[in-house]
């Protein structure tokens, strides 16, 4: 791979707050980035360009090269993949005449495993392993919302081979110079544990009580929910001898308490609160089979799932 980064080809998949976030600043720096959008949110970014108002970064508008659908993106060296995980089969097989045998496909989903579903369709392709902690939803006119002061991504791989490790360090290289705050833990499956612990608890408290961060905090009883799907959520990753530690949960509590703004939402709350298709199976779902499977009770996350599901 060409390591001049203004040369590289580079494709965002789905254009939501995620890849709205990551989409918004490569268009700033870069010149080939190409984004995958539909309908009149393709019309609006070839017209218009995308628009970020970031508590970070400002507010700006950039221009991708090109606006098309998946499955038209073209040759790239790199694809971030940020859509919703119940459309990852979707988009694998939408980008199958589209992957080269260089690209480089970079997930930064919820969920723990995406990767490997997308290593399964791509089986030739280096899969890298990321994901974001960031508060950013796309508007109604398409622009990009992003709150708070942080938005750590992280990037590695669980394959551990020469190959690997060096597109780590050439994606991680290409989004910092983008003034992505990019960084590669010492073990991407614990820090990938670490968040989905945190999207179990605290997507489906929010979605469950349909309000933002601030109003679980403020109520000690939601708070010790919120604190009980955590140790639900960890004790399936103990179960499966995942490095999430007690150091790590306290770490995700103090965010949950200090850092993480009180307006913040989550998407899975947005999700039910406009009634479109949520991620319910792939946080607790994936939790209750898991942990039926392994033998561990998960009370609380049973019984919040059970209710929101009669709310799809």
């Amino acid at each position: 791979m060409n390591n001049n980064f203004n040369d590289l080809r580079a494709a965002v998949v789905g254009i939501g707050g995620v890849g709205g976030y990551i989409a918004a600043m490569l268009c700033k720096h870069y010149e080939h980035i190409t984004l995958a959008a539909r309908g009149s949110r393709k019309e609006s970014l070839s017209q218009n360009g995308i628009s970020m108002k970031s508590e970070i970064h400002g507010s700006f508008t950039a221009y991708p090269e090109k606006v098309t659908e998946t499955s038209d993106i073209g040759a790239q060296d790199i694809i971030f993949i940020c859509v919703k995980g119940f459309s990852v089969e979707q988009v694998c097989n939408e980008l199958k005449e589209q992957v080269a045998a260089n690209t480089i496909i970079v997930p930064v989903m919820n969920g723990v495993d995406n990767a490997e579903k997308i290593r399964k369709a791509f089986p030739k392709n280096i899969v890298l392993d990321s994901l974001i902690y960031i508060s950013a939803f796309a508007n109604e006119d398409f622009s990009i919302s992003q709150v708070g002061t942080i938005a750590p991504l992280y990037m590695g791989t669980i394959v551990n081979d020469e190959r690997h490790n060096a597109a780590v360090h050439i994606v991680n290289a290409f989004l910092k110079e983008a003034g992505i705050d990019c960084q590669i833990p010492a073990d991407i499956e614990a820090e990938t544990w670490n968040k989905y612990i945190l999207n179990c608890s605290q997507n489906v408290i929010t979605a469950y009580y349909d309000c933002d961060t601030g109003h679980i905090r403020e109520n000690p009883e939601r708070t010790a929910q919120f604190e009980t799907l955590m140790d639900e959520a960890w004790s399936v990753a103990k179960a499966k001898n995942i490095n999430v530690t007690q150091a790590d949960i306290d770490e995700l509590m103090r965010k949950f308490r200090y850092v993480f703004p009180a307006t913040s939402t989550t998407s899975l709350q947005r999700d039910f609160h406009d009634g479109k298709p949520t991620e319910l199976d792939m946080f607790s779902g994936y939790i209750i089979k898991e942990a039926d499977r392994l033998n561990v009770p998960v009370p609380l996350t049973k019984e919040l799932y059970t209710q929101l599901v009669k709310r799809i």
